[in-house]
């Protein structure tokens, strides 16, 4: 008795920042041949280069912790791992964060207590500050920096203003909303 309806993100300017559209119910068909189809496949394009250099990068520079047993341990992502999921999404910064708290709750039962977008924040993007405050003496009693970790520069690509996305949308006959108003 569950309805299922396909639905989208899609990345968009607004006034000068990125927004996210999301689409609801729309029809897969009209997406394969669409315009909107081809715009995805360029930002997923790449974003997948850039999460397999990022997955380089780590393998180069890993993290280094302090696990449970008081060994050190290096903590990286291989392109395998991030490959998992390609085929469901684009590659994000967030998926770091989701294999990151997958290896911690093997190497540190504590660090495994914290979120895996709380994860992101504190290790990759580094904007947040009440997440560095929250979680440095954390970090430090397992010998993780407070630094900054496996930046790549991404590969600037067109986004699309908002109203070409939304009509975009409506071709495929989804119904268009704003994703994170509070944002």
């Amino acid at each position: 008795d569950l309805m299922l309806l396909p639905g989208i993100e899609v990345t968009a300017q607004l006034h000068g920042k990125e927004i996210h559209v999301l689409g609801y119910a729309f029809q897969l068909e009209k997406l394969v041949k669409s315009s909107l189809s081809a715009y995805l496949s360029q930002i997923k394009t790449a974003d997948d280069q850039w999460a397999r250099k990022v997955a380089q990068l780590s393998q180069e520079q890993p993290i280094l912790i302090q696990s449970d047993e008081g060994a050190p341990r290096s903590l990286s992502i291989s392109i395998d791992e991030i490959e998992r999921f390609r085929d469901s999404t684009k590659s994000s910064c967030f998926h770091f964060g989701v294999l990151i708290h997958e290896k911690l709750q093997t190497l540190c039962k504590e660090l495994a207590m914290v979120p895996p977008r709380h994860l992101f924040y504190f290790l990759f993007r580094r904007k947040e500050p009440e997440y560095l405050k929250q979680y440095a003496a954390l970090f430090a009693k397992y010998g993780i920096k407070n630094q900054q970790y496996w930046y790549v520069p991404r590969e600037k690509v067109t986004i699309l203003p908002a109203d070409d996305v939304i009509d975009r949308l409506l071709t495929i006959g989804a119904v268009p909303v704003i994703a994170h108003p509070g944002e």
